[in-house]
């Protein structure tokens, strides 16, 4: 991702490079900027999946849990399973 100060935000988006950027006043991050026609390859999104899939398995193998299991316990959604009900009062 290519990092562009305020001051050059225009002459960026005219050049019409279509890649998300970063945009940064003195050295500070104001926010992203993603163009809508910009889009990840699949093969990228692929590889991000492959990844992941491998950190999983990694995860509940060192966890000695199942691997659906494991996503069940990292489920946001769902209750912490470690917490008691004592606890959570």
């Amino acid at each position: 991702m290519k990092t562009v100060q305020v001051d050059e935000i225009n002459s960026h988006l005219l050049s019409q490079e279509n890649e998300p950027i970063a945009i940064e006043s003195k050295g500070h991050l104001l926010g992203y900027f993603y163009p809508a026609s910009y889009k990840t390859s699949s093969s990228d999104m692929d590889e991000k999946w492959e990844r992941l899939e491998k950190i999983i398995n990694q995860a509940a193998k060192e966890s000695n849990l199942d691997p659906d299991v494991l996503m069940d316990v990292l489920d946001p959604s769902q209750p912490f399973p470690f917490e008691s009900k004592s606890m959570a009062s």
